[in-house]
């Protein structure tokens, strides 16, 4: 019978970090050239880190990595800089989705506290090349949850032509209370018209629900991605 056979070398985080979790999440495009790896425990430290600490420590801020798929040497390549998270323990790649070309990227970071604790946070990159090569730029606004401890982000899809974008928030209980118990979730459906624009909102039905734990985008019609 058939069997599974490895593609090119085993891919490793460009700095590993102790316990970084590369690998934690991963989309591939749909012909397979082109791989996304999230790594959302990536420990790094910036001078506004030791300034507010008063002291060396590093934080979870989170990396994502791209590669493409060299016929000629049979390996894989980066495609891009790493993408690395903006906020102290926001744990950015914590999932992450490509378009079917693979030249657009959704990243999620759960624990991003920049509207609260655990609020979360997605962003969205295209891949532009240019003379000297290519790099990731921000398709639109960052995407911020409602309220602390909604963990909005928690997953991610985007749809095959990286136009329709779906992301869950686990713990949304539509106060920002800390009790996960009591969290029904919800997901976020937006669409992209010069910026991401919210389109459609489903909360679980019930407390507990976790509503959102996972989201996938799929093609309903040839021009009809929900």
């Amino acid at each position: 019978g058939s069997s599974w056979s490895r593609t090119g070398s085993r891919i490793r985080c460009f700095e590993p970090t102790p316990d970084d979790k590369f690998g934690k999440s991963v989309s591939i495009s749909q012909d397979g050239s082109i791989v996304a790896i999230g790594c959302p425990a990536y420990q790094t430290q910036t001078a506004d880190d030791e300034h507010m600490t008063g002291k060396e420590e590093y934080f979870t801020r989170g990396v994502v990595e791209a590669f493409k798929y060299n016929e000629t040497s049979s390996d894989w390549d980066r495609l891009g800089s790493p993408i690395h998270g903006k906020i102290s323990h926001g744990q950015l790649g914590h999932d992450v989705s490509l378009s079917d070309d693979g030249l657009t990227l959704a990243i999620a970071g759960h624990r991003d506290y920049e509207k609260g604790v655990l609020s979360g946070r997605v962003e969205v990159y295209k891949y532009v090349e240019d003379a000297v090569g290519g790099e990731w730029v921000q398709k639109g606004s960052s995407l911020l949850g409602e309220y602390k401890y909604d963990s909005f982000g928690y997953s991610v899809s985007i749809s095959q032509d990286g136009s329709i974008l779906a992301v869950g928030a686990t713990g949304y209980d539509g106060e920002g209370n800390a009790s996960t118990n009591d969290s029904q979730g919800k997901t976020y459906v937006y669409k992209y018209d010069s910026d991401w624009i919210l389109i459609n909102t489903v909360e679980g039905p019930n407390l507990g629900d976790y509503f959102g734990y996972d989201v996938a985008t799929v093609k309903r019609t040839e021009n009809d991605d929900i």
